[in-house]
């Protein structure tokens, strides 16, 4: 992206190398998480520069489990970054907001899709959590139920021991 037109958020995950979580925890700190913010690290997401769409997903998922509430029309632009959304790890941290964030009806296809894609992926944390994300998501909307069971069911047979300890957990109510 061309400098001048990078947001501020975007220059900053410019630097996080993808390991220095250290840095993330300072951005979360400085920045103020409001609506813009929330916004731009969602279209962040999507970015081709992995390290950059998993430090903005970081701080989506830290700024959701501090309270910062997505407003719907957050939600969209999340819903039509999905599609973008290729990296595991940038999939594992959506997927694990997804208790935080209440999805309209008209977006929960586009989820649905989403968390299919990543129960099936190679990476067990992905899976685990796609999994923990289409039961979240079935709690909102009853109709996505069976798929839910479903999810779980395979989660509790999976090859993995943490997606079989995944799938205990949200068993257990945790």
């Amino acid at each position: 992206m061309i400098r001048s037109m990078a947001g501020p958020l975007e220059c900053a995950l410019e630097a996080y190398d993808g390991s220095d979580v250290g840095l993330l925890h300072q951005f979360r700190d400085a920045l103020e998480p409001n609506q813009a913010r929330l916004k731009e690290a969602i279209l962040l997401a999507g970015a081709p520069a992995v390290e950059v769409a998993r430090g903005a997903t970081w701080l989506i998922k830290e700024w959701l489990d501090r309270g910062v509430k997505c407003t719907p029309a957050t939600v969209q632009v999340l819903t039509d970054q999905l599609v973008a959304m290729a990296d595991p790890v940038v999939c594992q941290h959506i997927a694990q907001c997804l208790g935080s964030i209440r999805i309209p009806s008209v977006s929960a296809p586009r989820f649905v899709e989403f968390l299919e894609r990543g129960c099936g992926s190679n990476r067990p944390f992905q899976r685990a959590w796609s999994m923990d994300g289409l039961v979240r998501l079935a709690e909102q909307h009853g109709d996505y139920r069976p798929l839910a069971e479903a999810a779980l069911a395979a989660g509790m047979s999976d090859p993995a021991a943490s997606v079989r300890a995944r799938a205990r957990r949200i068993l257990d109510g945790s």
